[in-house]
């Protein structure tokens, strides 16, 4: 019993705050990224059903959402393989 107090001492304690865990994708914020993107992607739709075009603004920022989410994606991507070729 003593032994398993002592491995989960040593566990915590190395589990501390590393620069690279500030680094990572959280799946919630890109979830985020994504539902704010199809409510983007919605309102245009209707603003095109009813006015027959969409605003310069709302277009930027439906180009601007899609590449946060693909340089989301990029960056996660790239983080796996240099994970996989350290090992």
């Amino acid at each position: 019993m003593e032994t398993e107090i002592k491995e989960t001492i040593v566990t915590q304690k190395s589990e501390k705050f590393d620069l690279k865990d500030g680094l990572s994708v959280d799946e919630a914020k890109l979830s985020t990224v994504v539902v704010i993107t199809l409510a983007t992607f919605i309102y245009g739709g209707v603003l095109t059903w009813r006015n027959g075009d969409i605003p310069n603004n709302l277009c930027d920022l439906m180009i601007a959402e899609l590449c946060i989410i693909m340089g989301l994606n990029g960056i996660q991507q790239a983080k796996e393989a240099f994970k996989n070729w350290r090992k």
